[in-house]
């Protein structure tokens, strides 16, 4: 299925569960000029098609036919140049493109599920537990965003002015402008945008609430942390509803990975509170958080950029909630 994957270098889209890919082995060399063989010709180009596009992988899946025409090679130098700074349009068994592209798909193509040993066990209870006590935080975390983002809204209502007595609408402005840059534009887009802020943050806080059960009065719904079972090289990553489910994971959770167990407190939290807003879009275009930047990239996003960036909501929200600037990291 598809996922929105949170790497160490930022996050991606790619399929994650299903079965366990193939070793990629190739017998001769492929690409520009080589003897291309049909079997590693379709070799490469599957395990081309496992890779995000911002990781190297074509931004159009290959036709994998075992012909190495111009696409495929194309797509072998585009990899090439993310990953070396040099293309030859040729992968070499056992070279460094093949060797490259084979750790890739270890992390980034489809994962093995596997019944966890005893101690993997308790090791995978533990994580989901932390995550779960950490739910009121998170909620807390909501509601603040929530206040934030309502005072801004009153301050574009009022013009765009304050009085002595009145500094927190225009403080929550400047958080709020901090982190997704409104500019010159017209006040009533201002306070649409700062509307739809309000909204993801409302359903962030409802998300919580429901399985927290204080809204029903008892815990509804799925549990919603989950630990991966699959071993991938993840911190966390949120399933896209609107793909089909390929495993036994499904989409109303949120799965936690071996990397972040190693998280100190507020990065911890600020990842929990970056997958929540993933978790609560409804991925249509006008509305999906999405990632647009690498890690510590968020302030250097465009305006319209930061409205669909799943780390502007979690730095303003972890700003709302703290006081103060979270890093950027």
């Amino acid at each position: 299925m598809l996922a929105r994957v949170h790497t160490r270098q930022g996050c991606v889209t790619c399929p994650i569960g299903g079965d366990p890919p193939a070793a990629l082995t190739i017998v001769a060399t492929v690409g520009h000029k080589s003897m291309n063989r049909a079997e590693d010709v379709r070799a490469v180009q599957s395990g081309l098609n496992h890779v995000p596009a911002p990781m190297g992988g074509p931004a159009k899946a290959l036709a994998v036919d075992g012909d190495c025409g111009a696409k495929t090679v194309a797509a072998i130098e585009a990899f090439q140049l993310k990953h070396f700074g040099w293309k030859d349009g040729v992968v070499t068994p056992s070279g460094p493109t093949l060797i490259k592209l084979s750790a890739l798909l270890s992390a980034f193509g489809p994962q093995a599920v596997s019944e966890p040993d005893p101690s993997r066990a308790q090791t995978l209870r533990k994580r989901v537990q932390r995550a779960h006590q950490q739910m009121p935080v998170l909620r807390q975390v909501a509601m603040d965003a929530i206040a934030t983002a309502t005072a801004a809204v009153t301050f574009v209502d009022n013009g765009f002015l304050a009085h002595i007595d009145e500094l927190g609408p225009r403080n929550a402005f400047r958080v709020a402008d901090r982190y997704f840059a409104f500019g010159s534009q017209a006040a009533v887009v201002t306070r649409a945008e700062l509307q739809f802020v309000l909204k993801m943050c409302r359903r962030v806080a409802s998300a919580i609430a429901v399985r927290l059960g204080e809204i029903h009065g008892t815990p509804m719904g799925l549990p919603l942390f989950a630990a991966d079972t699959t071993d991938a090289k993840f911190y966390a990553y949120t399933p896209r509803r609107s793909a089909p489910t390929t495993t036994a994971m499904g989409a109303s959770s949120i799965y936690l990975c071996d990397l972040i167990d190693d998280e100190a407190p507020e990065r911890y939290l600020r990842i929990l509170c970056h997958e929540m807003f993933h978790f609560v879009d409804d991925e249509t275009t006008e509305h999906e958080i999405v990632d647009h930047g690498p890690v510590g990239g968020a302030l250097d996003l465009t305006h319209a950029q930061r409205m669909h960036n799943a780390d502007n909501y979690a730095l303003f929200a972890m700003h709302a909630h703290t006081g103060r600037a979270p890093p950027t990291f």
